[in-house]
């Protein structure tokens, strides 16, 4: 019997170093109905070359485009799974994934949202960091922190034509305000306590751009967007953080799912630097 499609999108600019290792992990899923679209910002290096050697196996396009928000939603308009995801173009997947993904939503019919653990990995794709998620909870989410991992994260095409594509004015954190966008309409959430996919740490990533975190001011009007207004002030988000980072703590603790790893994630990172 044959699975549903699952559609992978990569937006990608000028990633050729790294490019090739994102379409082996996609290539080399042992799923065989994955549809895999990469959309290039019209890239000046090596990446248009890489990509022809895969014509046929792959459908891509490499144009001018307005970033990394507009090639994502690009790519899903072009899809036909009904299972779809983004993976940039230097994460990966780690093998067996797909097929993962699709038995779970198979078995959870009413779960339109799945997400999991990930790796942090270097230039090498060496391991640095095993990152354990937690299960869901829209208030971590959105007083707390992000814990959903984007290229850890699946969801249905019916979702996506309910809550609609990602937000284009933004740059960092569109993956972040589309999570709180299907939260806030209270769609199924599930996290499976598996190792999915690896984030890719390295100098030129949007991750540590100018070695410091970027996204503030985004992440500033997603949550002013979605706090509940009577909370949404200094002294009072910073009182739900703590208690809800604390809760997210005790989470992972109470399952056994922490390893102090998680705590150490953001000091590592900044000093990845090659």
């Amino acid at each position: 019997m044959i699975g549903p499609v699952v559609t992978i999108v990569t937006p990608s600019y000028n990633q050729g170093r790294f490019i090739r290792r994102t379409i082996e992990s996609v290539l080399g899923q042992d799923y065989s109905e994955i549809e895999y679209i990469v959309i290039d910002g019209g890239s000046t290096d090596e990446t248009v070359s890489i990509l022809q050697e895969y014509e046929g196996d792959i459908k891509w396009v490499s144009e001018k485009d307005d970033g990394q928000t507009d090639a994502i939603n690009k790519g899903i308009q072009l899809s036909r799974g009904s299972i779809i995801a983004y993976l940039n173009s230097d994460d990966i997947y780690l093998p067996g994934t797909i097929s993962y993904i699709v038995e779970k939503f198979n078995m959870n019919k009413e779960v339109d949202f799945i997400y999991g653990d990930f790796y942090a990995i270097d230039k090498a794709d060496n391991i640095i960091d095993k990152i354990k998620t937690i299960s869901y909870d829209p208030n971590i989410l959105l007083y707390d922190a992000n814990y959903i991992s984007q290229p850890a994260s699946f969801y249905t095409k019916r979702l996506i034509n309910e809550i609609g594509l990602f937000d284009d004015s933004l740059r960092y954190l569109m993956d972040y305000e589309f999570f709180l966008r299907a939260a806030k309409r209270k769609v199924r959430f599930m996290m499976v306590p598996r190792y999915l996919s690896a984030i890719r740490y390295h100098k030129d990533c949007k991750t540590l751009e100018d070695g410091v975190y970027p996204w503030d001011e985004e992440r500033n009007r997603i949550k002013k967007k979605y706090a509940r207004k009577k909370v949404y002030n200094p002294s009072s988000m910073r009182l739900l953080a703590f208690i809800f980072r604390m809760k997210r703590y005790l989470k992972l603790i109470l399952r056994g799912r922490i390893d102090f790893m998680n705590l150490r994630l953001a000091l590592k990172l900044r000093r990845i630097r090659a």
